[in-house]
């Protein structure tokens, strides 16, 4: 069984008023309880993944309506290990030069960042989003790909190598 659940979305979320019977959400998700959890379902979404509860609904209270008894109850909040991005670095030197192939994995809010930008940016406005991101990182780079997985899990995945050219000086026999 599924049931409705009516929430106030957005980027500013409103206190919900329990002892005042009233319109107070704008929103419906869709809640399947289970025996131990429940499976979260953003229906209007046409890139979040399955139970993936994005940022606008995370950690607020909302209705429950349920043809038994309906309640106010708080959808889940993300701890700190629900927003990351992390980035690998794996380098080669040589005399002149550092090479590395960069992996930046983005999770939670910066994981919607990226699937939004990937939904609804033109090709033009995704490699500006992505020059930006990488102009973080010194040196020129290239065969850069940004992976989204499509609907199984919530992260956005840029690669890229980046060429440090004649960033290492020698200084007797080590650089």
């Amino acid at each position: 069984d599924s049931n409705y659940f009516l929430i106030y979305a957005g980027n500013n979320p409103k206190r919900v008023n329990v002892d005042y019977p009233s319109s107070q959400f704008n929103h419906v998700i869709l809640s399947v309880p289970l025996s131990s959890d429940t499976l979260w379902l953003e229906n209007t979404s046409t890139y979040t993944p399955f139970n993936y509860l994005g940022s606008f609904p995370q950690g607020r209270k909302g209705l429950f309506v349920s043809p038994d008894r309906s309640k106010i109850i708080s959808t889940p909040n993300w701890d700190e290990s629900s927003n990351e991005i992390r980035n690998t670095f794996r380098s080669e030197l040589t005399s002149e030069n550092i090479s590395s192939e960069l992996t930046s994995t983005f999770i939670g809010t910066f994981y919607e960042r990226w699937a939004g930008m990937n939904k609804y940016y033109s090709v033009s406005e995704k490699k500006e989003s992505v020059e930006n991101y990488l102009t973080q990182y010194s040196g020129e780079h290239e065969n850069t790909t940004v992976i989204i997985p499509e609907r199984d899990q919530p992260k956005a995945v840029i690669k890229a190598t980046i060429n440090l050219d004649h960033s290492l000086r020698k200084i007797g026999n080590m650089y």
